[in-house]
C-alpha cells in the first residue's frame, strides 16, 4: 500500500502499475499533489482527467491511474551516448538507501544495459536525491583523416622588379631544377579513425578518411615508404613540372656559358638554362621553358623558340631588327629593343620596349618606369602600360583584337559543367580503384590485374582531360577579366601620335592622355 486515507487507497501491482480505490467521494484533486505525489516521488499519474473523475465517485473498484517509477531511474539519451540517474524517493527514503546506494545504482545501470563509460568518481561523491546527474558517458567515434598530399612548391612564374636607385633587377625562377633522389612530393595516407562506444557498449564505427592518389610519371619519379609516409623522389636529373595532373621530371639542359661557336645552335626536347648569353646569329629551340640568365641579355640572334613553355631573359634584347622570340606560353624580358616577340599567352616587359613588334594575348609592362616607344603592340585581350610614346611624339601603334564576351561566358559555363562531370566520374573511378586495391591486398583470386589496370587508365585519361579544361578555364577567365571586349590601360600617359585600335574601332591620341580605353557594343569607351 502506497497511500491510504478515509477517501481512497493507492497501491501498486507488478511493481509498475499504480491503482486507486475510492472509498468515499468528495476529495479535492488539488490536494492530491501535496498528499500523495510529493510524499511518493515514484508515482507518475498518466491520466489526470481519469483520476479526477474517479475521485468524484465512490466505486470501490481499482482504477489504473499511473505507473510506479523505480527508486533509481536511469535516463538514456536518444543516441545512448549519455546516461543520467534520478532518485524518485523522498528525503527520508534517500537517507535509508545511503548505506547500499552505490550497489543499487550499479544494479539499476546493469538493468538498463549501461555497462560502458560509467563515471565511478561520481559514485564516490556525496550524491543528492533531488538532483538528476550524468552517471555514464559514451565515446564518440573519431573519424579518420583524409590523405594529405604535398608536392614540391613550384613558385608562380612572376618576375620580381627591385629598384635600388642605380640598377633595376628583373628576376624570376623559371625552371625548378632537381637532381636524382631529390624530394619532390609526399603522401600521408588516410586513417581509418577510432571506433566509439555507447553507454550500452554498442560499437560506433568511424568514417574512414578519404584517400587521394599521388599522381606522378613512373619513368622519372619513384615512390618509397619513409618514416610512415609515401615519398616521391626524382629518378633523374632535370626540371620538375606538372603536366596533365602528374608531377614529372623532364630533361633539363644547362649551358654554363654562352651559346656561341663552341656550342652551336641548340635544339632540345626539354628545358634549357643558359647561364650566359646567346651570341648574334645563333638560335635556341626547346620544347619547354628557356631561361637566359646572363645580365647582358641577347642581341641580333636568329631565333629563340619555346614550343610549349615560357621564355625568360634576365637582361634584355637588342635585336637590331633581326631577333625573333617565340613562346608557346609567356615571355618575360627586362627590355626589348628593335625585335619581334610572339607569345600565345602574355608578354611581360620589365622596363621598356622600343621599336618592337609585340604579339600576345596580353601585353603587360610591369615597372612604374615602364614605357613603350615606337613599334607596334598587338594583343587579343588587354594591354597595360604606364607610358606610351614620348615627348617627340614617336609613332606607336597599339591594337587589341578583342573578343566576344558573351560567347566566352557561354563557353566558360559549358566548360564548368563538363569539368564537374569529369570530377564526378573521377571520384566514382577512384572508389572502384580503392575496392580493387583492397582486394589485391588480401590476395583475392577473383581480382584480375588487367581490370585494375583499366581503372588506372581511366583515371589517367580523366586527369588529363581535367588538366586541359583547367588550362582553358584560366585562359577564359583571363580574357573575361579585361574590361568590355578588349582593353588598353594607360596608367600614366600616352603621347600624341599614339594610334589606338580595339575591335577595329580606331582612335589617334592628339594630346597627352591617361586612362582606360575599352570596346563594348561596337563603341570605344574611356574611363
Amino acid at each position: 500500500m502506497l497511500v491510504k486515507n478515509k477517501y481512497f487507497r493507492v497501491f501498486e501491482e507488478n511493481d509498475h502499475d499504480v491503482f486507486i480505490v475510492v472509498d468515499k467521494s468528495g476529495y479535492d484533486i488539488k490536494d492530491f499533489n501535496e498528499d500523495v505525489l510529493k510524499k511518493n516521488p515514484r508515482i507518475t499519474i498518466t491520466n489526470f482527467l481519469k483520476l479526477k473523475d474517479t475521485l468524484e465517485v465512490e466505486t470501490g473498484i481499482p482504477i489504473n491511474i499511473g505507473i510506479l517509477k523505480p527508486k533509481i531511474q536511469v535516463v538514456l539519451s536518444s543516441d545512448k551516448m549519455e546516461a543520467k540517474i534520478k532518485f524518485n524517493v523522498n528525503e527520508a527514503e534517500f537517507e535509508s538507501m545511503k548505506s547500499n546506494l552505490q550497489t543499487e545504482i550499479l544494479s539499476a545501470l546493469e538493468y538498463e544495459n549501461v555497462t560502458y563509460g560509467i563515471l565511478y568518481d561520481i559514485l564516490k561523491q556525496e550524491l543528492q536525491f533531488q538532483k538528476e546527474m550524468v552517471i555514464a558517458k559514451g565515446v564518440a567515434p573519431i573519424n579518420g583523416e583524409d590523405a594529405k598530399i604535398k608536392y614540391v612548391d613550384l613558385l608562380e612564374k612572376k618576375p620580381v622588379i627591385r629598384e635600388d636607385g642605380k640598377v633595376d633587377y628583373y628576376e624570376m625562377n623559371l625552371i625548378h631544377k632537381v637532381n636524382t633522389n631529390d624530394w619532390i612530393g609526399e603522401k600521408i595516407s588516410a586513417t581509418e579513425g577510432e571506433a566509439g562506444r555507447t553507454v550500452t557498449n554498442q560499437i560506433l564505427p568511424p568514417k574512414a578518411g578519404k584517400d587521394n592518389l599521388l599522381r606522378y610519371d613512373t619513368k622519372t619519379v619513384k615512390e618509397s615508404l619513409e618514416n610512415g609516409k609515401i615519398v616521391l623522389r626524382a629518378l633523374v636529373d632535370g626540371a620538375v613540372t606538372f603536366e596533365e595532373g602528374k608531377i614529372k621530371v623532364l630533361n633539363h639542359l644547362i649551358i654554363n656559358g654562352d651559346v656561341d661557336f663552341d656550342t652551336g645552335n641548340i635544339n632540345f626536347n626539354g628545358y634549357v638554362t643558359i647561364k650566359g648569353i646567346v651570341s648574334d646569329g645563333f638560335s635556341v629551340k626547346a620544347d619547354k621553358d628557356i631561361s637566359i640568365e646572363g645580365t647582358m641579355g641577347i642581341g641580333a640572334i636568329e631565333r629563340l623558340t619555346s614550343k610549349d613553355g615560357d621564355i625568360f631573359i634576365k637582361g634584355g634584347i637588342s635585336g637590331k631588327g633581326k631577333a625573333i622570340i617565340e613562346a608557346g606560353k609567356n615571355v618575360f624580358v627586362k627590355y626589348a629593343n628593335d625585335c619581334t616577340i610572339f607569345a600565345k599567352e602574355n608578354i611581360n616587359i620589365g622596363l621598356y620596349a622600343m621599336d618592337t613588334h609585340l604579339h600576345a594575348k596580353n601585353i603587360l609592362v610591369n615597372s612604374e618606369k615602364g614605357k613603350i616607344i615606337g613599334g607596334s603592340l598587338n594583343a587579343e585581350a588587354k594591354i597595360k602600360v604606364y607610358t606610351i610614346g614620348n615627348i617627340s611624339e614617336r609613332r606607336t601603334v597599339v591594337n587589341v583584337k578583342g573578343f566576344d564576351r558573351q560567347a566566352f561566358k557561354k563557353e566558360l559555363d559549358d566548360l564548368l559543367v563538363l569539368y564537374k562531370k569529369h570530377l564526378i566520374d573521377l571520384e566514382k573511378n577512384k572508389r572502384q580503384m580503392k575496392i580493387y586495391e583492397m582486394k589485391l591486398k588480401t590476395d583475392d583470386k577473383s581480382v584480375q590485374g588487367h581490370e585494375y589496370s583499366a581503372y588506372i587508365q581511366v583515371n589517367d585519361t580523366l586527369l588529363a582531360k581535367i588538366a586541359k579544361l583547367e588550362e582553358r578555364r584560366k585562359r577564359l577567365i583571363d580574357f573575361l577579366e579585361s574590361k568590355g571586349e578588349g582593353e588598353i590601360n594607360i596608367l600614366r600617359k600616352a603621347y600624341p601620335q599614339t594610334f589606338i585600335e580595339i575591335k577595329n574601332i580606331q582612335k589617334r591620341i592628339s594630346k597627352i592622355t591617361s586612362g582606360t580605353y575599352y570596346a563594348m557594343d561596337n563603341k570605344l569607351h574611356f574611363l
